[in-house]
């Protein structure tokens, strides 16, 4: 190679490091062409322009440099990787698998392979490939070994969030607030509804609701913000820092409702994954969704009864609708859910779903988080790969007994659905895999359903009063970290699987797991978002300055701002643009569907932040 293009190569190659910049692939990309141009046989010209077409998601036209390139030299490891898993991205499988064989053969010693991150995504593929052909062992080795390396690199980088000083923080005696509640949301489809409810009913107590974009709320550290109550929607170790910046820039009241627990476990390891100790430290006020989960908290995280407090969680006031599963389809039908979303992810390699757990994990301020994550991806792989075959069994042995009935199975959302296709019995003609529209059509149309223990569509099935069977496998340990997995009829293989159906058909009785009130607070009477607004006014009574708030600073928070929040497309994407009248209509929605008092008209204080005015006082 010329001195040159020498220099042409290594310009591209500072182009293209991270973080990506589109302008920047193209200016390579352009560089790469006027390389190829005089010598369309320059592999390293032919290799970079594959990885920038690679980087803007273009895997058909990066597939056509590495092939040109795999032609010149076909021992050219790292263009075998890499077609690997442009194939992979494009859905061609076998070529996939293919091209990782032929790389990982020629990059071992002595027949062992090193695992790096070069070659982390073709072992992935591979694994991947002997699940799909039914080699259980091989693929759940393959798994636990990227595990382990992701763990070990991950441990080297993270850099842990430096912890406060919480005796240096104002005792809540020092901070009395105004009747203000903020509301930060992450993820509009997720929370906004059920925070647009808790609005309300919080407005109809006395309460200023500010409600949106938790990015946007938070911009100016809480300094900007009027004193009042804050409600995190969890404790983890990121929201534990913002507490602390809250309570000392601001002076606000701290309320934590753990949303991300609706549908998690009480057991201790849940907890310790899920909950940061400086966050209960910090947190002057925690609600709970349930009786269960109140033990729980108190017994292993050793909070003062005083502080935490059962309400239960707004959002099952939206779940409550009554007769959703009056149906009028005379077909029978019994549904599985199945739940291997892990170890066969949809859309994304094992590697990568691996490496962005344990990413989300590493932001704890101790090492001992990522450590804990691992040793739950261990146990969660290996439960996947093992409840596989069992579930397919089971899946084959239902329609086998029950030939007039349609066995509908429902891949989990974040599954590759292909898997079962491949492994199913083709033979078995009643036998359907459909996971299309949403899970309570399906629920709507059938008359029984199976579920994996620990998959949230048995929480939403024991929410509506559905006939359900717990699936827990043979010789199985349970990860214990999803709340079905103490929900509906348990089973352990298909003889017990057949008993609870006769006996459901039938109508007679049979023993039911635990009780989901324990777990999730209902009231008939009352909305929970009700009584999460009695509490908070409550608590904000008992430390209230008992003087008359200034609203303008509050309605003219974007004014006193210097500077916009920058507002990328991730942003964007948790949060799209969403406009007073879409926030005046679901509000005025929510009050009729509930029975509750006309909301004021909403006010726009900054982008993606609403205020609403209370109803009294």
């Amino acid at each position: 190679m010329t001195e040159s293009n020498e220099i042409y190569i290594n310009t591209v190659r500072n182009l293209i490091k991270p973080p990506t910049d589109i302008k920047k692939i193209d200016k390579a990309i352009s560089i790469c062409l006027k390389i190829l141009n005089k010598n369309n046989k320059n592999t390293l010209a032919l290799f970079e322009i594959s990885l920038c077409f690679s980087k803007k998601k273009l895997y058909s036209e990066a597939i056509k440099y590495l092939l040109i390139l795999i032609d010149i030299n076909p021992q050219q490891i790292p263009a075998r990787y890499l077609i690997s898993e442009c194939y992979s991205k494009t859905g061609n499988w076998p070529e996939s698998v293919k091209h990782a064989k032929f790389a990982i053969q020629r990059d071992s010693v002595d027949g062992k392979i090193e695992l790096g991150l070069q070659n982390v995504e073709a072992i992935s593929t591979l694994g991947t490939s002997a699940l799909f052909d039914k080699k259980w062992k091989e693929a759940q080795n393959t798994f636990i070994g990227i595990i382990k390396f992701f763990q070990k690199i991950i441990n080297q980088k993270t850099t842990p969030i430096k912890p406060f000083n919480l005796e240096r923080l104002p005792k809540i005696s020092e901070r009395k607030v105004y009747p203000i509640l903020y509301l930060p949301i992450e993820v509009k489809a997720r929370e906004f509804e059920s925070k647009a409810l808790l609005a309300i009913t919080a407005a109809e107590r006395g309460f200023n609701v500010v409600f949106g974009r938790t990015w946007v709320l938070s911009m100016g550290q809480f300094s900007d913000l009027p004193p009042g109550v804050i409600l995190f929607k969890t404790l983890n170790a990121i929201d534990a820092n913002n507490m602390a910046i809250a309570i000392g820039n601001g002076k606000h009241i701290i309320a934590a409702l753990d949303e991300e627990a609706f549908g998690r476990s009480v057991s201790k390891r849940a907890l310790n994954l899920n909950v940061e100790p400086l966050a209960i430290n910090v947190t002057d006020l925690i609600l709970v969704q349930g009786e269960k989960h109140l033990n729980s908290w108190v017994k292993n995280l050793n909070i003062a009864d005083s502080k935490i407090q059962l309400t239960g969680n707004p959002k099952i006031d939206l779940l409550n609708d009554e007769d959703l599963y009056l149906s009028n389809n005379k077909r029978k039908n019994i549904l599985f859910c199945t739940m291997s979303g892990n170890v066969n992810p949809k859309g994304r390699s094992f590697s990568k779903t691996i490496q962005q757990t344990l990413i989300s994990g590493s932001v704890s301020p101790s090492k001992e988080m990522v450590e804990e994550l691992s040793k739950l991806m261990f146990d969660i792989a290996e439960f996947e790969v093992k409840m596989i075959p069992q579930f397919k069994s089971v899946i084959e042995g239902v329609a086998k007994h029950y030939k007039d009935y349609d066995i509908i199975v429902r891949p989990h959302p974040i599954e590759n659905e292909k898997l079962w296709h491949e492994i199913l019995d083709a033979s078995i003609q009643n036998i359907k895999i459909d996971n299309k529209g949403p899970l309570t059509d399906s629920l709507r149309n059938s008359d029984i359903m199976i579920h994996v223990t620990g998959c949230g569509s048995g929480v939403e099935a024991a929410l509506k009063g559905i006939k359900a069977i717990r699936f827990e496998g043979e010789g199985l340990v349970d990860p214990d970290v999803g709340l079905s997995s103490s929900l509906n009829y348990p089973a352990k293989n298909l003889k017990d699987i057949i008993n609870i159906i006769d006996k459901k058909i039938s109508n007679k009785s049979i023993k039911k797991s635990s009780n989901l009130n324990y777990y999730i607070k209902r009231n008939k009477n009352k909305l929970i978002s009700s009584e999460v607004a009695d509490a908070l006014f409550k608590f904000y009574e008992k430390n209230s300055r008992n003087e008359q708030i200034d609203i303008s600073k509050l309605e003219k928070l974007k004014d006193r701002r210097k500077k916009s929040f920058d507002l990328k497309d991730f942003h964007l994407q948790k949060f799209p643009h969403t406009s007073n009248k879409d926030v005046d209509s679901l509000l005025e929605d929510l009050s009729i569907k509930f029975n509750l008092s006309k909301p004021s008209k909403i006010i726009s204080i900054e982008d993606g932040l609403f205020l609403l005015k209370p109803n009294k006082g």
